[in-house]
C-alpha cells in the first residue's frame, strides 16, 4: 500500500459515522448472556471474532463455560444500536450508551446473565 492510500485509508476512517450499541455475547447452551457497551460495534464483533479463532475467552466473568463448552457455543449479538451524532462529544456518546445498558440488563434476570 503506497503512503497516498494510507493516509486516504487513515482519513477514511476518521471520518466515518461512529456507530456503538449495547452488546451481548450468549452462550448457546445455556442462553446466559454477557451485556457490555462497544462505543464501535465494528470493532467489538473483530475483537470477538479473534478472541473466538484464537480460543482465547473474550471476558473472565464466561471463562469457566468457555474452557468446558468451547467457543463454538459462544456468540456476539448487538441488542440495541445507536449512531454518534454530529454534536455529540464521545464522552456524552459514552454517557447515552451506559443509559441504554442499564435500561436493556433491567429485562434480565441475573440467572440469564454473567
Amino acid at each position: 500500500m503506497s503512503t497516498v492510500d494510507r493516509k486516504e485509508a487513515l482519513q477514511r476512517y476518521k471520518e466515518r459515522k461512529l456507530v456503538g450499541g449495547i452488546c451481548c455475547i450468549r452462550n448457546t447452551a445455556t442462553d446466559k448472556r454477557l451485556i457490555f457497551v462497544e462505543n464501535d460495534l465494528e470493532a467489538g464483533r473483530n475483537r470477538f471474532e479473534f478472541t473466538s479463532k484464537s480460543g482465547v475467552c473474550a471476558s473472565f466473568k464466561m471463562q469457566r463455560d468457555w474452557k468446558t463448552q468451547g467457543a463454538q457455543d459462544f456468540v456476539f449479538e448487538v441488542m440495541e444500536q445507536l449512531e454518534m451524532k454530529e454534536d455529540q462529544t464521545v464522552a456524552e456518546f459514552n454517557e447515552e450508551l451506559k443509559m441504554l445498558e442499564e435500561m436493556i440488563k433491567g429485562r434480565f434476570l441475573k440467572g440469564e446473565m454473567y
